[in-house]
């Protein structure tokens, strides 16, 4: 009877771990702070066609994002994401994850129509780094992006999985976490005028 107890609880837990969304079997496993991208020729190369912007810089701003610093992933300085200073919006993503491919033109149409009002960062996940810059590529991507090889940032907010898009207050507050796949620009621009009081 214990025997059957324990299985049911086995299956209980990994029926929990199946949710929607993507998700990584290395996602659990916490690992040390790293700014540490693996680099070659063609990354550079995919990075000058990418032509992503600058990443923002990082400022002394305190606030409740993970206080994690990644590389950047168009080259630069690396950024503490707790440190931004600004309305931010964080897009958890990588390239093997389908939903998230299906979304990267989404948020690249509404990065170009809010320039300037609200800083647009993507939080590249245990990803190489040469498949996500030409995924930028693919989707017209030209917002900053960054680097998180052990997923640090998945795991300090808890989330289930990929795609996420955390929206951030000028003082580094979670305003607003949307889990899975955006459906439309308009479902963004609505969630950034409701929490972070940017019109689009």
């Amino acid at each position: 009877m214990m025997a059957r107890r324990g299985a049911v609880g086995i299956m209980l837990v990994v029926l929990a771990l199946v949710g929607s969304g993507c998700r990584s079997a290395r996602q659990v496993a916490a690992g040390p702070a790293s700014t540490a991208m693996p680099t070659t020729g063609r990354t550079a190369a995919l990075a000058t066609t990418a032509a992503l912007s600058p990443c923002p810089p990082s400022t002394a701003t305190s606030g409740k994002v993970p206080d994690v610093t990644l590389p950047c992933l168009g080259g630069g300085q690396p950024v503490r994401l707790a440190r931004l200073g600004q309305p931010t919006v964080l897009n958890l993503w990588a390239t093997w994850c389908r939903e998230c491919a299906a979304e990267l033109p989404v948020l690249a149409g509404v990065a170009k129509a809010t320039h300037g009002r609200v800083v647009f960062v993507g939080v590249d996940t245990e990803d190489a780094p040469d498949k996500a810059l030409q995924a930028l590529i693919e989707a017209g991507v030209h917002y900053p992006n960054v680097y998180d090889r052990r997923s640090q940032v998945v795991r300090r907010l808890g989330l289930p999985g990929l795609p996420a898009t955390v929206l951030v207050r000028g003082d580094g507050t979670v305003a607003y976490t949307k889990l899975g796949a955006l459906a439309s620009a308009t479902e963004l621009k609505t969630l950034m005028g409701t929490y972070l009081g940017v019109a689009a």
